[in-house]
């Protein structure tokens, strides 16, 4: 019975290292919600985006400023000299002059308010933008990691390779040794083996440019691969997929947002030529403006002050209409986004599904490839095949799980471009991935 426990004992305890040791090396793998994050706060293209943002939103400041007064001092000490004066105190003085000036406007026409409204599409505008350069590098991120993960796994495999045909070699030698082969098999033996170094050379070279490229992209280097993975589930049917690009797709939101400025911009133009009425107050002081005679004097000033535009030499009316042509012109360029978008859309869906059923076809060529190799394996034991014949299902098979790599790595980057056409590549969403 102490056997019993003992041994139920030590295989728990096992188990659970081993459970230990598994979540231990998956927490060391970046996933892509981890990566995502990272790129977030590093990458540069990203921050220039953020910047750039900030800096739009003062546009609104600046618009609503016109409904606040302004208000400015101003102050001066100069000398004047008085030439033949009947009062001989007042031939010259230094006078000291001190002002304020305060102006609130009241009416402009109603050109703060296009202005304003301006002001918020732009924002809107730079908001979608910043959204879509987030797409752009979230999906740069995503296939620099696919393309990293694809290269390791064809090194591993052409590194199999060599080691599988190292290993041929050898039992070539053998069996020519035992004279139960001929010098030619060693010599078909040593041309594969010496094409397998040469790919995998060339593998190596891939994997190092991946390698700077996600770097570059993602500003980090990770630790652990992890197969990329992104459980997004998409409607089935495409008329819903390209419905729901032209609803999500920010590069369709900036442009509607950008033609809806320009048309507050064309009002803000048009607003010029309406009257303006505005308050103004002043108040002046000045110290020895003609010493011995004033020593100081003061003047306070208020009022109303209206304006209109009557002729400016035709330069209103000409930005008025160049704002209603821009205005008309992104209107179509809206319709040319549109039309573009559901072709990248469209495109993007039907790669999505072509690589999808390549990688189940890709599959099960791996499958008919080992059961390839171990007929052939059995059949040259008992004499029936040639060592070519084994080079040849090893080959086969290799180039089938490489094909398996390039075609699961189609997959998940048309996946994601079928996402960023949509918005939908988020670091939140991005959790799914997990280590395979």
């Amino acid at each position: 019975m102490r056997h019993i426990f003992f041994a139920f004992f030590a295989v728990i305890f096992f188990l659970s290292l081993h459970e230990y040791a598994h979540a231990q090396d998956n927490a060391a793998y970046p996933k892509l919600a981890q990566i995502f994050a990272h790129v977030h706060d590093r990458n540069p293209s990203l921050k220039a985006a953020q910047e750039e943002l900030s800096e739009t939103r003062e546009l609104y400041p600046q618009a609503r400023a016109g409904w606040l007064p302004s208000l400015d001092a101003e102050a001066s000490i100069f000398a004047t000299t008085i030439e033949n004066s009947n009062f001989s105190t007042g031939d010259g003085a230094t006078t000291k002059n001190l002002s304020v000036n305060v102006n609130q406007p009241i009416i402009r026409g109603g050109r703060t308010f296009a202005e304003t409204a301006r002001a918020r599409a732009l924002i809107r505008a730079g908001e979608a933008l910043l959204t879509q350069r987030m797409q752009e590098i979230y999906l740069q991120a995503a296939v620099a990691y696919a393309d990293l993960y694809r290269d390791a796994e064809i090194w591993r495999l052409r590194q199999d390779n060599v080691d599988i045909l190292a290993k041929e070699l050898d039992a070539a030698q053998e069996r020519y040794a035992l004279g139960e082969s001929t010098i030619t098999g060693i010599h078909q033996a040593k041309v594969r083996y010496q094409r397998a170094q040469g790919a995998l050379i060339e593998a190596s070279a891939d994997l190092e440019s991946s390698e700077a490229r996600f770097f570059e992209v993602a500003q980090m280097r990770p630790e652990g691969l992890f197969r990329p993975v992104y459980n997004v589930q998409f409607p089935d049917q495409l008329e819903t997929i390209i419905q729901m690009a032209e609803r999500q797709n920010p590069e369709i939101w900036i442009a509607d947002y950008q033609q809806k400025a320009a048309e507050h911009n064309v009002d803000a133009v048009l607003r010029e030529l309406f009257p303006q009425i505005s308050a103004f107050a002043n108040y002046n002081k000045q110290y020895d403006p003609q010493p011995g005679i004033t020593e100081q004097s003061e003047t306070q000033t208020i009022g109303l002050r209206a304006t209109l535009a009557l002729y400016q030499g035709g330069a209103t009316r000409s930005r008025m209409r160049e704002a209603r042509r821009s205005a008309k012109r992104q209107w179509y360029e809206i319709q040319e986004i549109k039309n573009r978008i559901r072709q990248e859309t469209t495109s993007n869906w039907h790669s999505y599904l072509a690589a999808r059923r390549v990688t189940n076809s890709r599959q099960m060529e791996i499958e008919s490839a080992v059961l390839a190799l171990n007929g052939v394996r059995e059949e040259a034991r008992l004499g029936q095949r040639t060592i070519l014949d084994i080079l040849d299902a090893d080959a086969e098979l290799i180039e089938a799980r490489i094909a398996l790599a390039n075609a699961q790595h189609d997959e998940v980057v048309s996946q994601f471009a079928l996402a960023a056409s949509l918005a939908m590549i988020s670091p939140e969403l991005s959790e799914s991935a997990v280590s395979q």
